[in-house]
């Protein structure tokens, strides 16, 4: 697949409102909002609510200081819907994250949703990192990056993000570090589930997986799943070390794609029952110590 997106980056300026020296809208709430840890796209609203402060002007004696208030926002909503469609805005239509092998990152934004749209639409997850470099443009410049450097590709919009994600999985999703830790207790052994547990076939299960991927970077991420048959409790290994790339989806919308070649390993918690005859038994150092 041959990769190539007009990125043209812009921000509209705030405009200037004269009759307003300052206005401070504050947020905040004691109340979180129900249903956030379970639809991660309200998260972000946990903590935030609406406080009007002050105005720092004179108010007119006839005048409220919540009239005062409400005819700025008025005024200032007015201003911002009467802009035209094809102005830019703050939050674009698409940004891409390309993390490289090295630790760095390299961020564009796309705020045309039809050219957005037209650039996820070119995504094929398994050209992704056997093609042998990705282009990027804009109206001054043209970067190229190559494949076999990139650990892992962020496509974060509006979408669910399930488009791509492998189709025997109920879900595949990134957590933060802290999100993993809260989920693996490794500090607390005796909290984490062990690997023989009774299962039933097709039963959803849920994992947790740390992936280390080449310049020392981590990928948490959760798994659900379907308990399979024993013969095939192996498949998630063997499409782990494939080499190709692995679909994931975002948090706050959209999705990753992580570059499998550049996978040096992995761990799972639990792990399943079954494990190859070869398999070294011996626990991890900390884990040792933390139990005896």
């Amino acid at each position: 697949m041959t990769f190539l997106g007009a990125i043209a980056v812009g921000l509209f300026a705030t405009p200037s409102y004269p009759q307003m020296t300052e206005i401070r809208l504050a947020v905040e709430t004691s109340t979180p909002i129900m249903g956030a840890e379970e639809f991660p796209a309200l998260a972000q609203f946990n903590g935030f609510s609406f406080r009007r402060n002050c105005l720092r002007r004179s108010v007119p004696a006839d005048l409220t200081l919540a009239q005062s208030l409400q005819s700025n926002l008025n005024m200032i909503a007015f201003e911002i819907n009467t802009r035209s469609p094809k102005q830019r805005s703050i939050s674009p239509a698409l940004e891409i994250r390309i993390h490289f092998a090295d630790g760095s990152k390299e961020t564009f934004v796309q705020p045309d949703a039809e050219i957005s749209e037209s650039i996820l639409q070119q995504i094929n997850p398994s050209h992704l990192s056997t093609q042998s470099r990705i282009v990027v443009a804009d109206d001054y410049s043209k970067s190229v990056f190559v494949c076999s450097q990139i650990n892992r590709i962020d496509f974060v919009h509006d979408g669910d993000g399930f488009a791509h994600i492998p189709d025997d999985h109920a879900d595949l999703v990134e957590l933060t570090e802290a999100e993993f830790h809260r989920r693996v207790p490794l500090n607390n052994p005796s909290r984490l589930d062990k690997r023989v547990q009774q299962r039933r076939l097709n039963d959803l299960q849920v994992s947790f997986l740390n992936l280390r991927m080449r310049g020392g970077s981590h990928v948490y991420l959760m798994n659900e799943t379907a308990v399979k048959l024993t013969a095939e409790s192996q498949s998630y290994m063997q499409r782990l070390l494939s080499k190709g790339a692995l679909a994931v989806r975002l948090q706050g919308g959209g999705q990753s794609f992580l570059n499998l070649a550049n996978l040096i390993g992995y761990t799972v918690y639990p792990g399943v029952a079954e494990v190859p005859a070869d398999t070294w038994m011996a626990q991890p150092k900390a884990t040792y110590e933390a139990v005896s």
